[in-house]
C-alpha cells in the first residue's frame, strides 16, 4: 500500500506528496537491509519522475514522431490539419479544438460539399474542406454512393439533378435535408433556405416519375426537348437566406461544431479584453470518457486550470436549469460554450436567483467565479456574477483628417448612425488636431459587423476602430470591481 501511494504521487505529478514520503521510504529501506545513503540515492532518482519522465525507448519513439509531425505541420499545414481532423471524426470536442487552431493559423475551413468534398477532411484550393462523413444522420454508405455517382457521371448541376441521381441509392428526405442545412449543397444554385423549402416537392416529383417509369408509363417530361425540360423543372422559391445564427445553429446541430463561422466571431476582441480562461482548459478525461476526448495532461487526465483560481469566462448559454442536490439544496446548472468548447458552471441558489434572467438559452454572457478542480470530479466554475455582452461598453471611433473634413461629412455620419440602433458610444477623432470628441447618448449605435462594414465603406476601414471597455463585476461581498 505504501509503495502504491508513492507510485500514485509520481503518476499524478505531485512532487510535494512524493517528498512527504521520503522519510517513510528511507526507514523502510533500512529495515530491508539497505544503507541510508543507498536509499536516499534511489529516492533522488525518483524525484524527477514527479515532473515528467519515462524510459529511454519510450522517449526515443516520442521524439521521432514529434519531429515527423512538426515537419508536416510546418511544411504541409493544410494536409496535416486535414489528416488530424479526419483522425478524430467522431469527436466534436477535438474537431472544435483543431478548427480553433486552423483559424488562429489563418487556415480557412469550408463546409462539406457533394461536388468537391470527400468522405474525410481534404484540401481544396488552399483551404480545408470539411469531411462529408462528419455530417450526422448521413450514413457512410450514402456518402460513398454520392461520391461514386459524382465520379462516374460528373458534378451535380442543381438540386433536382442531385436528388434525381442520388435517390436511386435510397437517399431519403432526412438525408437530403441534413445535407442542405450542413452546407453540403451550397455549390448548387440557391441558398440553404430556398433548398430547404423546395426539396420535399422535388423528391416527391422525382419518386413519382420513377414509379411511372417502372410501370411503363410515359410522362410529359419524356416528350419534351432540352429547352422544354428546363422550363418544366421545379423552380426555387423566393426566400432570403436563414439569419446568421440559425444558419450556424444548423451546422452545429448536424456536425457538432460551427464551420462557416461562429456566433462569437464578432466578439473576439471583446472576449480577449474580458476573459482570462477558456472552456478547453477545464476539459479532462473522466473514467467513462471516450478515448479520443481532449486531455490537457496526458499522464494525469487532469484539467489544466488551477483549483481555487478566480476566472472570467465568456460565451453562449447552451443550457441553464434549477436542480436539487441529494440533500435537497437548490442550485443552478449552467453550460456555457465559447470558441474552444463547453464548460460547466454551478450557481448556488441565492446567486442563481439573482443572475437567472441573464441565463436564457442563447444569451451571450460573461461569468465570473472560482474554479473547483480536484482529481475525483470534472473541473467546474462556482458562479459569483454574470454580465450580458450588452452590458459591455464599446466605443466606435471614426477618424477624420481634420475638423474641416468632419464638418463636411458630419450630416452623412449622423444620418447613418440614426439607423444603427444600439448602446455603444460614438467617438470622433480629428487626426491633424489630435482632438477627441465623445458624442452623446443621442448618437449611440450598435457595434455590429454589419454596421461597422457600412461605416468602413463610407469613411474607409482604416478610419474605423472599436474600443472595448472592461466590465465591472460584483465580488463575493456584492462590491463592484473591475476585472
Amino acid at each position: 500500500g505504501g509503495a502504491d501511494m508513492l507510485r500514485r504521487a509520481m503518476g499524478k505529478k505531485k512532487a510535494e506528496v512524493l517528498m512527504g514520503k521520503k522519510k517513510e521510504f528511507v526507514e523502510g529501506a533500512l529495515k530491508e537491509g539497505f544503507t541510508k545513503e543507498h536509499a536516499e540515492d534511489i529516492f533522488e532518482i525518483m524525484i524527477p519522475f514527479a515532473g515528467y519522465g519515462f524510459n529511454k525507448s519510450h522517449s526515443a519513439a516520442y521524439s521521432y514522431v514529434a519531429v515527423q509531425t512538426a515537419y508536416l505541420k510546418k511544411y504541409y499545414p493544410l494536409e496535416y490539419m486535414a489528416a488530424l481532423m479526419t483522425s478524430v471524426l467522431n469527436s466534436s470536442t477535438k474537431i472544435a479544438e483543431y478548427i480553433s487552431v486552423c483559424r488562429e493559423s489563418g487556415i480557412e475551413l469550408l463546409p462539406p460539399d457533394v461536388n468537391y468534398g470527400d468522405a474525410d477532411f481534404s484540401v481544396d484550393n488552399g483551404k480545408i474542406r470539411y469531411g462529408l462523413s462528419a455530417i450526422k444522420s448521413v450514413g457512410s454508405g450514402t456518402i460513398r454512393d454520392i461520391i461514386k455517382e459524382r465520379e462516374q457521371n460528373g458534378l451535380y448541376h442543381d438540386l433536382e439533378d442531385f436528388i434525381t441521381r442520388v435517390t436511386k441509392y435510397d437517399a431519403n428526405k432526412r438525408t437530403v435535408e441534413n445535407l442542405i442545412k450542413s452546407g453540403a449543397l451550397d455549390s448548387l444554385e440557391g441558398n440553404r433556405h430556398q433548398k430547404a423549402i423546395i426539396y420535399q416537392k422535388i423528391m416527391d416529383s422525382v419518386n413519382q416519375n420513377r414509379k411511372h417509369s417502372m410501370d411503363g408509363q410515359m410522362s410529359l417530361f419524356d416528350f419534351a426537348n432540352d429547352e422544354q425540360k428546363e422550363e418544366l423543372k421545379v423552380s426555387l422559391p423566393e426566400a432570403e437566406e436563414y439569419p446568421r445564427e440559425v444558419f450556424l445553429g444548423y451546422e452545429r446541430e448536424l456536425m457538432g461544431v460551427y464551420v462557416s463561422g461562429h456566433p462569437l466571431d464578432d466578439y473576439i476582441d471583446l472576449l480577449k479584453k474580458n476573459v482570462n480562461a477558456h472552456a478547453i482548459e477545464f476539459a479532462a478525461k473522466s473514467d467513462d470518457a471516450e478515448a479520443d476526448d481532449f486531455v490537457t495532461d496526458t499522464e494525469t487526465g487532469a484539467a489544466s486550470i488551477s483549483d481555487g483560481a478566480e476566472v472570467v469566462v465568456g460565451g453562449i448559454v447552451m443550457d441553464s436549469e434549477l436542480r436539487y442536490s441529494g440533500k435537497g439544496n437548490a442550485y443552478g446548472n449552467i453550460i456555457l460554450e465559447d470558441l474552444t468548447g463547453s464548460v460547466k458552471i454551478l450557481a448556488f441558489a441565492k446567486t442563481y436567483e439573482r443572475v437567472r434572467p441573464l441565463l436564457a438559452e442563447g444569451n451571450k454572457v460573461f461569468i465570473k467565479g472560482r474554479v473547483q478542480n480536484d482529481e475525483e470530479r470534472e473541473a467546474i466554475i462556482i458562479c459569483e456574477d454574470v454580465k450580458s455582452f450588452d452590458d459591455c461598453r464599446r466605443e466606435v471611433w471614426v477618424q477624420f483628417l481634420n475638423k474641416s473634413e468632419y464638418e463636411n461629412k458630419e450630416s452623412e455620419l449622423t444620418g447613418l448612425v440614426k439607423g444603427m440602433d444600439g448602446k455603444d458610444d460614438l467617438v470622433i477623432f480629428l487626426k491633424e488636431e489630435k482632438a477627441v470628441k465623445h458624442m452623446g447618448a443621442n448618437y449611440s449605435l450598435g457595434a455590429t459587423g454589419d454596421n461597422l462594414a457600412t461605416l468602413s465603406g463610407k469613411f474607409g476601414a482604416d478610419n474605423i476602430r472599436v474600443v472595448d471597455k472592461k466590465l465591472e463585476f460584483a465580488d463575493r461581498n456584492g462590491q463592484r470591481n473591475k476585472w
